[in-house]
């Protein structure tokens, strides 16, 4: 319903991330870390350091480092021509294994959420589903922490279709809550928002038209505020109906008004609906009345 193809935009210039989490491969057996024990105390001060401070930007700028220290490669040379698929994977298990030396399990559980960002991409974006399994296999085998917390965010991402479309929406909304500490933090809210919606649940439906609008998307948000309030949710049929009763975003139309707060307040009879419809039935002409009365005679919900 929903059209996906801006956020896989924003996706596509995302995978020196998935490269850092190393969701994108396979955890192949290694020896060592690369890292001697003088490096893994000195990246896990800087990164208990940046936790502390809840500086997201030191914190990523600790993993590229590592990154770079265990793998000779910079995080954009993801799957470097030249080298087979086998040595790729050792490569990255490399990096998984000196994160799992650096970052203790209070600091694994502090940073969940770029675990999920990380395994939301791997299983959002076709390029990467072969591989992600492989994680999962990993993770299952192997008590490297590391692995163990990508199967925890793997399991979570599908976990998604199992979940009610109310349980996703609430985890959507409070990553909104968060949004302005971590910039994926919005991604993670619009794929979950984007599931919930999925799922037919009205009022993540209705979140979307209503950020529709804010984004002047007023085509998108016109036709399924239309089409909320035709089934019976009732924000939609009093927003529908205040639209009409303005003239925003519809010609103005008292009949119309009146039709979506009589349909509302045989949902929930409330008094403030009461009130707004007395107000508006003083006003109303024979011809608007004749209106409404074809309207319900017919089954015909003006969304127009």
């Amino acid at each position: 319903m929903w059209k996906r193809m801006k956020m896989k935009r924003l996706l596509s210039g995302l995978t020196t991330v998935v490269v850092m989490v190393g969701i994108v491969t396979a955890c192949a057996e290694q020896d060592s870390s690369g890292l001697s024990d003088d490096e893994v105390a000195r990246y896990s001060r800087q990164l208990t350091e940046a936790l502390n401070n809840r500086d997201n930007a030191a914190m990523e700028t600790i993993l590229y480092s590592v990154f770079r220290r265990t793998t000779g490669l910079t995080p954009d040379q993801e799957n470097p021509p030249g080298i087979s698929e086998t040595a790729w994977h050792i490569i990255l298990c490399r990096n998984q294994k000196a994160l799992g030396r650096i970052i203790t399990e209070e600091q694994f559980e502090a940073m969940r959420d770029r675990f999920r960002f990380g395994a939301m991409i791997a299983l959002s974006v076709s390029d990467y589903a072969e591989n992600t399994e492989k994680v999962i296999q990993c993770g299952e085998k192997s008590s490297d922490p590391y692995s163990i917390h990508m199967k925890r965010a793997v399991d979570w991402v599908n976990g998604w279709k199992t979940a009610s479309g109310e349980q996703l929406y609430k985890e959507a909304l409070e990553y909104r809550d968060k949004k302005k500490e971590w910039k994926f933090y919005e991604l993670l809210e619009n794929y979950l928002l984007h599931e919930a919606e999925d799922k037919v649940y009205k009022p993540a439906l209705y979140d979307r038209v209503q950020r529709a609008f804010q984004e002047n998307d007023t085509s998108y948000g016109l036709i399924y505020l239309g089409s909320l309030a035709d089934d019976d949710y009732l924000p939609a049929q009093l927003e529908i109906a205040r639209r009409f009763r303005l003239g925003d975003g519809f010609e103005q139309s008292n009949a119309k008004a009146v039709y979506w707060l009589q349909r509302a307040q045989s949902l929930e009879n409330r008094q403030e609906i009461q009130d707004r419809l007395d107000l508006l039935l003083a006003k109303l002409l024979k011809s608007e009345h004749r209106s409404i009365e074809t309207w319900i005679k017919y089954n015909i919900s003006p969304t127009r």
